[in-house]
């Protein structure tokens, strides 16, 4: 195991990457075991700083940790967030020096910097990404996510479409683009299409409470009450911690018949955690 490898040499580098790794790979990834990832892959830099992986994995690690700190899913970074972000993109850049080739550094540093708003930056870093590897759903989604944001002009909002169809092309059944795609129809006044996406990305990920919590929300806007309650509930039950799902739930019915102006907005960070 990699403990024994460490017991047996303690500047065993690989053996604490693959701890990280291992720390990282919880499906439900709870506070001590991504102190446990950061601590290995630190670990694992100090040893092998010259190791491309090892800085990847903590700066994913890093960027994790501070997406716990998301205020509810909304896309707001805390200050504890947005420390680990800043982290992440020292990590994740020192990744892409080591291994100028990886896509996946660039792909994990647009996400970063689009978490800490920094739009063009995140632009740039995902645009690299899929040049580099153009096969890369996760950095298109991403990228159309970013672009989405900044839609405001017919050109801008055709380059976001034409990023979402391109990695919907190359992963149909891909959670984080369908749930993207909803929130950016969402936001542009569209709630019947984007309720469309919300329930593909539901159908795809029938774990995925945030994207029953926005479809909920859009087919509020549209006006159809008893829906809507549906998945509120089910978003609820997947989001225990979410203040927005249990606020939702909640609600009496004879409020949800209100128009757009009553609905809260999904937020522009395009989580899918609620």
């Amino acid at each position: 195991s990699f403990e024994r490898a460490i017991a047996a040499d303690p500047r065993h580098g690989a053996a604490y990457i693959g701890l990280g790794e291992l720390a990282m790979g919880h499906a439900s990834p709870s506070p001590s075991s991504r102190a446990s990832a950061l601590r290995w892959l630190r670990g694992a830099v100090a040893l092998q700083p010259q190791s491309s992986t090892a800085w990847l994995l903590l700066g994913a690690a890093q960027a994790e940790a501070g997406d716990a700190f998301d205020d509810d899913g909304g896309g707001g970074l805390s200050r504890s967030g947005s420390s680990h972000a800043h982290e992440a993109i020292a990590s994740l850049r020192t990744a892409a020096s080591l291994d100028p080739l990886s896509a996946h550094a660039y792909w994990q540093l647009g996400d970063a910097h689009a978490a800490l708003g920094e739009r063009r930056r995140a632009v740039r870093h995902l645009g690299t990404a899929v040049r580099l590897r153009p096969d890369h759903v996760e950095a298109y989604s991403s990228l159309a996510r970013v672009l989405s944001y900044e839609a405001t002009t017919e050109r801008q909002a055709s380059l976001a479409a034409l990023a979402f169809r391109a990695a919907l092309r190359l992963a149909p059944t891909h959670l984080e683009t369908w749930h993207n795609l909803g929130e950016y129809l969402h936001a542009r006044g569209d709630p019947a299409r984007a309720s469309r996406a919300f329930a593909k990305a539901t159908q795809v990920a029938p774990q995925s409470g945030a994207s029953y919590l926005a479809l909920g929300e859009s087919l509020q806007r549209l006006c159809r009450v008893d829906e809507a309650n549906k998945h509120y509930r089910v978003a609820a039950g997947l989001l225990p911690r979410s203040a927005r799902a249990k606020v939702h739930a909640l609600l009496p019915a004879v409020g949800r018949g209100a128009p757009a102006t009553a609905a809260i907005v999904v937020g522009s960070g395009g989580g899918t955690e609620g």
